[in-house]
């Protein structure tokens, strides 16, 4: 799909990968790079998963990494779960990339 941004690409991860960022929150690196953009302006994410889900705090951002091509995933837990139970609950990051 075109966009004024350049092309949209969608897709899921595993639910492993998850680690630890600081007492509060997870983070897990995501491979964006079979998208093939050398520039990502926009992303929009969503976390799926099973249960307990809902009881997380919602929030979630993305920051680049300096490994092209990837983007990394903050998710709030306020230190309730660890990336441990991302993996049991099969928590997995649905995203769309709008780039170049």
């Amino acid at each position: 799909m075109f966009s004024n941004d350049g092309e949209i690409c969608c897709d899921k991860t595993s639910a492993s990968g998850w680690k630890a960022s600081g007492s509060r929150a997870i983070v897990k690196e995501v491979d964006v790079s079979a998208c093939g953009f050398k520039k990502i302006s926009y992303t929009i994410l969503n976390v799926r998963g099973d249960n307990p889900l809902q009881m997380v705090s919602g929030t979630s951002a993305w920051a680049p990494t300096t490994t092209a091509g990837k983007i990394k995933v903050y998710m709030e837990t306020n230190g309730k779960y660890k990336f441990y139970n991302a993996d049991q609950y099969h928590w997995k990051v649905q995203y769309c990339v709008f780039g170049r």
